[in-house]
């Protein structure tokens, strides 16, 4: 198979140069460009015999039209080229070089981006030990963390009022002046009601000094029924 399958045929240009040729030497000089075009330096040996079979035709045939057609071709090193099939050889020849080169450029970076999100990343030798807090950690120390205990406010919360009782809780813990723990008690105490939302309506409008006391009692029996006290 030619390196190069398709041959550029510039209809004008040949047929303003062949106007003078027979169906025969037409044929024969198409044929002679076409198996150049196959060749590895787009030539062929200036052997008549070769160029004779190149051409489909027997030696005679091929000595009669000789003349009319080789002054379409140079001669050198024992070989014939026609100009314009080498210069358009040599230009495809160029073309396709850089698509290639290109080709494998961009494969080459692909290549590279696929290797670099493929590789684990490693962590350096000398960075240092991360150190991790638990919440036995914390526990330890003393009180419950103040974003940890915000945190169980808010989940009891809309455990007992539903995905969107960030403002009543927002608003009990108000009520509460900020108190976290006291805010807590207070959910947990909603828990034991059977309707904690409309139970925490009525610790929102009264007194919050008159409710601390009824609060801290309830939870005090609350967790002495649990076992806690």
């Amino acid at each position: 198979m030619a390196q190069f399958p398709a041959i550029p045929l510039f209809t004008d240009a040949y047929l303003g140069d062949t106007t003078h040729l027979t169906t025969i030497e037409h044929g024969a000089y198409l044929l002679l460009l076409m198996s150049m075009w196959r060749t590895a330096d787009c030539s062929l040996p200036a052997d008549d015999k070769l160029l004779a079979r190149y051409a489909r035709l027997t030696t005679g045939q091929w000595a009669r039209i000789k003349p009319t057609l080789m002054p379409f071709f140079t001669e050198e090193e024992g070989r014939i080229r026609q100009g314009r099939l080498t210069d358009e050889y040599k230009l495809v020849r160029q073309h396709s070089r850089q698509q290639s080169d290109k080709a494998r450029s961009r494969w080459l970076k692909e290549k590279e981006t696929a290797d670099a999100m493929a590789m684990p990343v490693q962590c350096r030798t000398d960075a240092p030990t991360p150190t991790i807090t638990t919440l036995e950690d914390k526990s330890s120390k003393g009180a419950e963390a103040p974003l940890t205990l915000e945190k169980r406010v808010f989940d009891l919360g809309r455990k007992l009022l539903g995905p969107k009782a960030g403002g009543q809780v927002t608003k009990l813990r108000k009520h509460h002046g900020g108190d976290l723990e006291a805010t807590l008690r207070t959910l947990e105490l909603a828990g034991t009601k059977s309707e904690p939302a409309a139970w925490l309506g009525a610790v929102l409008r009264s007194d919050p000094s008159a409710m601390a006391d009824d609060v801290a009692a309830a939870t005090d029996d609350l967790y002495r029924r649990m076992g806690v006290q």
